[in-house]
């Protein structure tokens, strides 16, 4: 009874309500496919974790105030916002800079919804971001035979890259935890395996190797106990992928996926990114200190007014911000990585380093909001002296 009415309160929590807002991309994803997305999910929790700030606030009559560790990567934040901000003023971008803008302002709000609570339980957070993701890439494991051979349904199909993602930051944080669970970290493990997602299998294992070379009880799992689970978990996995016929399809796309790494063609997905690269590079050179424009990529590489980006957050800031908008945000990203590494301990440094490995060959910077979540949480952690696992 207790550890029922426990998880009721956690699913009511604000901690609980952060993992929705930071996720909520999933939930969108999903709620489209039911055709439930006439309300925008983002907005609606955003709104009432605002209320339970201000709400707090006004109760307990606190200031909202900033401690100096999270006050100087806020004030690097709001330098590189104001850059951001100037460059509307010049931008060839009219209609998809707007949607670009509320991205960012959504990021900004992201950093800094834990420091502006009088309390905010990190551990809660995490335990609850592991949960929920669970539920996401089981429901990503379970739509994915249904929709696969559907045309008109392709989110979950290529969505395969954020699953991937997604696991890959979940088992780095389950060896944050003294008390990991072996079955979830195996579970991720599998997840990740099956979406082929090539940068994060990459980048799990490259964190993994480091935090298992540094960290001194990290090698819990040569206890009798974890091997016994491991070797379950390698059964149970065998034989899920023998007896369903998905899986092995998945298996086998991933496969195929990571050997193009090896051959003389590594893919379109690489070559695309080769050729944004390139193709970033020649008009930053041409305009290196001021950038186009916030949302201009699109429109300046392809002459329509898209979504698109050089998949490469530091490239795109330099290209859409200028030469000062990307000294200020990797003024921002150091600061959060020396600190993290310092005050907080090895395995969340190797989280943020994992997050911005990523974002070197995906995603846009207006997007990276497990970057401003954690880089927030974790300047939560210095605060308090609490060391992880080092």
């Amino acid at each position: 009874m207790n550890g029922i009415l426990a998880m009721l309160g956690s699913l009511s929590s604000k901690e609980f309500l952060f993992v929705l807002l930071v996720l909520s991309g999933f939930f969108k994803q999903y709620l489209t496919i039911l055709n439930l997305d006439g309300i925008d999910f983002t907005v609606v929790i955003a709104g009432i974790l605002l209320m339970f700030i201000l709400a707090e606030n006004l109760i307990n009559h606190i200031d909202l105030k900033l401690d100096n560790r999270a006050f100087f990567g806020f004030l690097l934040l709001i330098s590189f916002s104001f850059l951001l901000l100037s460059t509307l003023l010049y931008t060839q971008s009219e209609q998809y800079v707007y949607v670009k803008l509320l991205s960012f302002i959504l990021c900004v709000y992201i950093y800094l919804i834990p420091q502006l609570f009088r309390r905010f339980n990190v551990e809660l957070f995490i335990n609850c971001f592991i949960n929920v993701s669970l539920f996401l890439v089981t429901i990503y494991l379970l739509l994915y035979p249904m929709v696969s051979k559907l045309p008109d349904i392709e989110v979950i199909r290529e969505n395969y890259l954020v699953v991937g993602y997604l696991c890959g930051i979940n088992i780095l944080l389950l060896f944050m935890k003294k008390n990991s669970k072996l079955l979830s970290i195996a579970y991720f493990i599998l997840i990740l395996v099956l979406t082929g997602a090539r940068g994060p299998i990459i980048f799990t294992i490259l964190m993994s190797v480091l935090i298992g070379f540094k960290v001194k009880d990290i090698f819990f799992i040569l206890s009798a106990k974890s091997l016994i689970a491991i070797a379950i978990s390698v059964f149970v996995f065998v034989g899920l992928i023998s007896q369903i016929p998905f899986m092995q399809e998945m298996l086998t796309g991933s496969l195929n996926r990571l050997l193009l790494l090896f051959s003389d063609d590594p893919g379109l997905s690489v070559n695309v990114r080769k050729e944004h690269i390139i193709a970033s590079w020649e008009f930053i050179t041409n305009n290196p200190l001021l950038g186009y424009g916030l949302g201009s990529y699109g429109i300046i590489t392809t002459g329509n007014d898209i979504r698109a980006y050089p998949h490469n957050i530091f490239l795109e800031i330099w290209f859409e911000i200028g030469l000062m908008g990307l000294l200020f945000f990797t003024s921002f990203v150091l600061y959060h990585l020396v600190l993290t590494y310092r005050k907080v301990g090895f395995i969340p440094f190797c989280i943020l380093v994992y997050i911005l490995l990523n974002s070197l060959k995906s995603s846009t910077f207006v997007e990276i909001k497990l970057l401003f979540c954690f880089t927030s949480l974790f300047v939560l952690l210095a605060r308090s002296n609490i060391k992880i696992r080092d």
